[in-house]
């Protein structure tokens, strides 16, 4: 990055994030391989459920649906880590033609 003359700042903020990303995949990989390497499949997806499930009904547009939507919804959920200094979500507004 310094031959490529990127400011300081933005190269502290980039390691930064790396090392929280690395930190993170570090530690999710361990607990992971541990649970791909013992539980069966059928465990595997219960396990799965359940987390998911709860993180689902944590939002009350879930609370409408019923429980096998919300099994089936669980089962494909990809968890997705964001750094602290990342945004989520970007709200986008309309644009005005004049």
């Amino acid at each position: 990055m310094r031959k490529k003359h990127v400011k300081k700042e933005l190269q502290i903020k980039i390691k930064k994030y790396l090392e929280y990303a690395l930190e993170v995949e570090t530690s999710l990989d361990s607990n992971e391989s541990f649970l791909n390497t013992y539980l069966n499949q059928s465990l595997k997806n219960e396990l799965i459920t359940e987390i998911h499930g709860k993180i689902l009904l944590e939002n009350p547009m879930f609370l409408r649906f019923d429980s096998s939507l919300i099994m089936r919804t669980s089962l494909i959920m990809k968890e997705k880590i964001f750094s602290p200094e990342d945004p989520v979500f970007f709200v986008l507004l309309p644009s005005f033609i004049l």
